[in-house]
């Protein structure tokens, strides 16, 4: 007589571990075996992966589309300039910021001071780096500096980036101050609306690149 013995085993299969499985999605999962439909590719503007938060018309961003901005040009011009005069304390020939102590040449700050002065409307909210809604005199264009000088001012123009896209944010006037910068090494106004350049531009000496191309 045949002896059959039927051994039943039972196999372990893996827990289902649901997730987004797409590497390449920012929200990749190492973990998961089964996609659940969830991946994401983009980061919202305050970088959370697949977000709903988006920037208004001024540039503001969250995801509440019930405090869109509603304002007027010149009422966002206005909101972006700070009431604090920059944190900035004149010492001598020299600004020391009241925050961060750093120290820097008073003719480059009133320099730049200037140039917003004559351009109110050039201000917007993408040059908020500190995310306080308001741009400071620091916070104007790229800049660099060295040992307390400006040696760098770039103010470029670029329509498809800067906020609201319906204000012309252009600068148009260069003040005779700008003949200050006496250790600027760099100076870029591309695409703006320049109508002329200041006598005093021929005082920087130490200018090695001046760009204005497009205005």
């Amino acid at each position: 007589m045949l002896l059959f013995i039927i051994i039943s085993c039972g196999i372990n299969e893996p827990d289902s571990i649901k997730g987004c499985t797409d590497y390449l999605a920012c929200n990749y999962s190492v973990d998961a075996n089964f996609d659940d439909g969830s991946c994401a590719f983009e980061y919202d503007c305050i970088g959370n992966c697949g977000g709903s938060s988006y920037r208004d018309q001024c540039g503001f961003c969250d995801a509440d589309p019930g405090n869109d901005c509603q304002d007027s040009c010149e009422a966002i011009w206005a909101a972006l300039k700070p009431e604090n005069e920059n944190f900035l304390v004149s010492i001598g020939d020299y600004y020391e910021h009241e925050l961060t102590q750093e120290i820097y040449y008073g003719h480059d700050i009133d320099a730049i001071q200037h140039i917003i002065n004559n351009n109110p409307h050039s201000l917007h909210i993408g040059m908020d780096t500190n995310n306080d809604n308001k741009v400071s005199v620091l916070e104007y264009g790229i800049q660099e500096w060295l040992n307390t000088r400006l040696i760098s001012l770039d103010l470029d123009y670029d329509e498809n980036v800067i906020m609201p896209t319906t204000c012309n944010s252009r600068i148009n006037i260069l003040p005779e101050y700008i003949g200050k910068l006496s250790d600027l090494h760099e100076l870029s106004f591309n695409g703006n609306e320049l109508m002329f350049l200041p006598d005093s531009i021929c005082e920087l000496e130490n200018l090695q690149e001046l760009l204005i191309e497009n205005n």
